[in-house]
């Protein structure tokens, strides 16, 4: 057996105008393919930087060629290889015999060499483009689900770095998987295997070695490929924003590749290649490719009609340099020679720019903005089309400081200018609260109302009984700053913590037992002092002006406005209803100068007397005398011992003494 075995045929085509139809171009322009017709049992096909690579079983070697379709080297791998992936400047190989990963280096084009691996051949390659030498791969023992893992190889170190099981990834059965440069997200799927084929968008923590499971899309579609930026995927011909959620728009063929560099994209169809604008997706060229399709799978009812392909591995790629396009599958690889196409190309504008972060409170996050074309960056426009108020686009930067009341997650949408080019990109912000690890499980937590200070409260963790709590009753209150992010007080409490608010300098809280208020100092917990209830405890409240409220009562309730300083009502209100709701810590809108609406209930901003109760008799007495002319037959009289003129309001309606309407009110916002 000679050592170099293929048959390599280097053909070049001159096409004219008639087999292009309206996409040729001028007469003039030559399209120039290379073809290579590697071994027939050639398994798999790698490109990097101008240089093509053919795994080849029989032989078990990787040879390589040049984009004129001359064979350059042979490496030497471990027996039967597979798939090829390439990770920086090294040339990873899936063999069968033992199942393996060889390594080569191509900076010395020579093997490094192996990793063993356990059980069936390696399968479904998958890489970052950071440079962290990992490296992906499928291995199972058996063809049960619960047997494969995906295995973390540190190609520089030449060993398994981790393992994980797959049995609880949403997709079933992934063979194939496209991983965004970034390393951050994966799209398995099991097109081939299983119908319909689905993916699903993971997120990845490549040090650790997890995946966490985000978004499922199940339908059939060709190739997955991850697009430039970390912004894009392609499933089959369609284009998708990283979510997954839904596509951008469509391409003729799959898999789609989109040009590094160009605003250009390369999809497939069982005889053609297709070149698009990334942009539009308009056609640009279409470049006839022969002998692939005899080699596509048979028919069968399964497979697309469109694309014979669509649920087999074929590769098609654009180089670092942007001058050729590859297309290959099984023995046959097509090189198209993309400056011999006199297409009408334009720079690929395209924002580099993160799409999720985390921000905390009050500290200025600040989001460098780029294009994945750097010569552009210089001319480049951006401005901010959407985002949270405070928020600023300056140059080439994006910056906004977020407060207590940005708490959650924020839309961002910033637009890049190029001349008549743009491109617009959502970013995600999440504003995260304080953090703080409690020595006990937090139940309730109250925030003041100039979100500077919070009280938590809730049952002491016991650290001898692996973190489960005490269950003694006794509960555990602590002062939080909340702008250091730092208890500043605690203290436990015997008998239990009902409700609890802070309004600095104090805390007030209620305990489980008995019908008392408690009053401390915010900063020590100390300084206690109480006050008696009449009931039981419902709500409690910060009352506008350094006042707190209290609800009291089962059935019948009572609101009483205290004075915090002496630790007396100052009103009490009887709010006799017992299909209210009070939630503790609530807030007042104030629906006219110096009145508050509370459930339904007008109250004084000063004191918290009740001017009026929209269920009730109405605003406070006006005008009262005895008339002892006035007729009590009427059907409208509330009570003929309750005699008075003046009118009030109910709902939106202006109501006589008498229960009379006397007018309607077009303008409700004085009364909510």
């Amino acid at each position: 057996m000679t050592s170099l075995p293929a048959v390599v045929r280097v053909c070049v085509f001159v096409l004219l105008a008639t087999l292009l139809g309206d996409h040729a171009g001028p007469l003039a322009a030559q399209i120039v393919v290379e073809e290579i017709d590697s071994h027939k049992d050639t398994s798999g096909w790698a490109f990097h930087a101008g240089r093509i690579f053919a795994a080849v079983k029989s032989t078990n070697s990787v040879i390589e060629y040049d984009t004129s379709g001359v064979e350059v080297r042979l490496f030497k791998v471990q027996s039967e290889p597979t798939e090829m992936i390439i990770k920086g400047d090294r040339l990873i190989v899936a063999c069968s015999n033992p199942s393996s990963f060889s390594v080569i280096d191509l900076k010395t084009n020579k093997v490094a060499g192996k990793v063993l691996m356990s059980g069936i051949e390696p399968y479904g390659l998958f890489c970052s483009k950071v440079d962290n030498n990992l490296v992906y791969g499928f291995c199972s023992t058996s063809s049960s689900r619960s047997d494969t893992e995906v295995v973390q190889v540190d190609v520089s170190a030449m060993k398994i770095r981790k393992r994980a099981k797959v049995e609880r990834w949403g997709q079933s059965r992934p063979i194939h998987v496209a991983m965004s440069a970034d390393g951050k997200w994966i799209v398995p799927d099991g097109r081939g295997r299983v119908s319909p084929s689905g993916a699903d968008l993971m997120s990845v923590s490549e040090a650790e070695c997890t995946f966490k499971q985000i978004r499922d899309h199940h339908s059939s579609f060709g190739q997955i490929t991850a697009g430039p930026a970390n912004r894009f995927w392609t499933l089959g011909e369609k284009l998708y924003s990283l979510d997954i959620e839904k596509p951008i728009r469509s391409f003729t063929g799959s898999p789609t590749v989109i040009h590094p560099k160009f605003d250009l994209v390369a999809s497939f169809t069982p005889t053609k290649l297709n070149l698009e604008r990334f942009s539009d997706g308009k056609l640009l060229k279409s470049v006839p490719i022969d002998g692939l399709l005899e080699q596509a799978p048979k028919k069968s009812r399964r497979r697309s009609k469109s694309n014979p392909f669509a649920k087999s591995k074929l590769l098609v790629e654009f180089d670092e340099a942007g001058a050729h396009a590859i297309i290959a599958f099984g023995s046959a690889c097509r090189i198209v020679k993309l400056d011999k196409l006199d297409l009408p190309l334009k720079p690929l504008l395209l924002m580099n720019v993160g799409t999720q972060f985390n921000a905390k409170l009050h500290q200025q996050i600040v989001v460098p903005l780029a294009l994945t074309n750097r010569t552009l960056d210089g001319k480049a426009k951006y401005e901010l089309k959407k985002g949270p108020t405070g928020a600023t686009v300056s140059g080439n930067k994006f910056s906004w400081t977020p407060s207590a009341s940005d708490i959650g997650r924020h839309s961002v949408q910033v637009v890049a200018k190029v001349a008549d080019a743009r491109d617009e990109i959502s970013i995600q912000i999440d504003v995260k609260g304080p953090k703080l690890e409690l020595d006990f499980h937090v139940r309730s937590m109250h925030i003041d109302s100039a979100c500077k200070y919070a009280v938590a409260w809730g049952t002491k963790i016991d650290s001898k009984n692996r973190g489960m709590s005490r269950g003694n009753g006794t509960d555990e209150v602590a002062v939080i700053n909340l702008k250091t992010q730092k208890v500043i007080a605690q203290k436990p409490f015997a008998s239990g913590v009902s409700l609890a608010i802070v309004q600095h300098p104090h805390v007030f809280l209620t305990p489980n037992s008995g019908n008392v208020l408690l009053r401390f100092d915010a900063e020590t917990m100390h300084d206690s002092k109480r006050m008696f209830l009449k009931d039981k405890c419902k709500a409690l409240i910060p009352f506008t002006r350094n006042q707190i409220a209290v609800v009291t009562g089962d059935h019948n309730y009572a609101f009483s406005v205290i004075d915090p300083d002496k630790m007396k009502a100052n009103s009490n209100n009887a709010l006799a209803n017992n299909h209210r709701y009070f939630t503790n810590g609530v807030t007042f809108p104030e629906v006219a100068p110096g009145i508050i609406d509370f459930n339904s209930t007008l109250l004084s901003l000063d004191d918290g007397t009740m001017v009026r109760s929209r269920n009730g008799s109405g605003l406070k007495q006006i005008v009262s005398m005895k008339n002892m002319s006035m007729p009590s037959h009427s059907h409208h009289a509330r009570d003929a011992s309750h005699k008075s003129y003046g009118r009030y309001i109910s709902r939106s309606n202006v109501i006589s003494a008498t229960g009379s309407m006397v007018a309607q009110l077009q303008n409700r916002r004085l009364f909510g």
